[in-house]
């Protein structure tokens, strides 16, 4: 697994904000759901079938595309075995668990929660994952939630294998998860640019986390990775657009001066804000698009 992550990562960094093939959506009341008749099932002749998809979740005015750090992400993880003997269980792992790398440190990094899915569809007791391997008593639909702790370039792979007697019995099953989370800043300040004029500028930054293994924004300004970045924003029923360094402040708005103090902003909120990434061999943009965020003052 290992191997397929390195070789395929510049590819995902670039599509997984769109794509993100086995990312949840956090909303947007289930619209534009993947179909679920192309779920991600991981088997082999002597492993234990399994379902790894989407499930709706609560953020209702965040799109299926923009996951912010706090966000919390949602699955479906449904477990078929046949062939189960009698006192079977399932034990989930995490490779890597506790690295920085991909930020794979559970309560750090991220909070893992996952709970039965009982009649009517819903998790009526969810169970914290504090350390693995963790234990499932049984076969059937599951629900599993990401609780984002930190910003940058997820890339996961749970691992589930039958248990008999307490012993493991049958090959592993692998279940990649991958995603990135942006932490987004937005935010007006007064700013005196004339003799006793003032006005209010707007600016915002964005980040995809810290480590060495987060790319998305790494050298954006010197394009030597090969990429552009561009932004929208609608603001005021107006439109703003430009291009943005990752980690950097960047004005997209000069507002009307007066004298004495700048006008008082009534608006807090930005009604549309989409990042889009270019590259030299990929010039149809990788789109990452949220709504109504937050204006702070400064």
């Amino acid at each position: 697994m290992k191997k397929i992550y390195k070789s395929g990562l510049s590819l995902f960094l670039l599509m997984c904000g769109l794509i993100i093939s086995l990312t949840a959506c956090n909303n947007n009341k289930g619209e534009n759901m993947p179909d679920d008749s192309e779920p991600s099932v991981s088997t082999s002749s002597d492993s234990v079938i399994v379902r790894l998809t989407p499930a709706s979740g609560v953020h209702v005015n965040q799109d299926l595309n923009g996951i912010l750090l706090g966000d919390t992400i949602y699955y479906d993880f449904r477990i078929v075995d046949t062939k189960a003997p009698k006192n079977t269980t399932y034990a989930l792992t995490f490779e890597g668990e506790g690295s920085m790398d991909y930020h794979r440190r559970i309560n750090q990094d991220f909070k893992l929660m996952i709970g039965k899915v009982e009649d009517g569809d819903s998790v009526k007791d969810w169970q914290t994952i504090n350390e693995f391997p963790y234990i499932l008593p049984s076969s059937g639909l599951y629900q599993i939630k990401y609780i984002t702790m930190s910003d940058g370039t997820f890339i996961h792979d749970l691992k589930i294998q039958r248990r008999v007697d307490g012993k493991p019995k049958g090959k592993i099953t692998h279940q990649p998860v991958l995603f990135n989370v942006l932490r987004i800043e937005l935010w007006f300040q007064e700013n005196k640019y004339k003799r006793k004029r003032y006005r209010n500028d707007f600016y915002f930054k964005v980040r995809c986390g810290e480590f060495n293994t987060d790319q998305l924004f790494k050298n954006s300004g010197s394009s030597s990775n090969g990429r552009s970045y561009g932004y929208r924003i609608i603001y005021d029923e107006k439109e703003h657009s430009g291009t943005f360094q990752g980690g950097e402040a960047q004005c997209f708005l000069e507002g009307p001066g007066q004298k004495r103090r700048a006008p008082e902003v009534k608006n807090l909120f930005v009604s549309n804000f989409v990042l889009n990434i270019t590259s030299k061999d990929n010039p149809t943009p990788t789109s990452f698009q949220y709504k109504k965020l937050k204006l702070e003052k400064r």
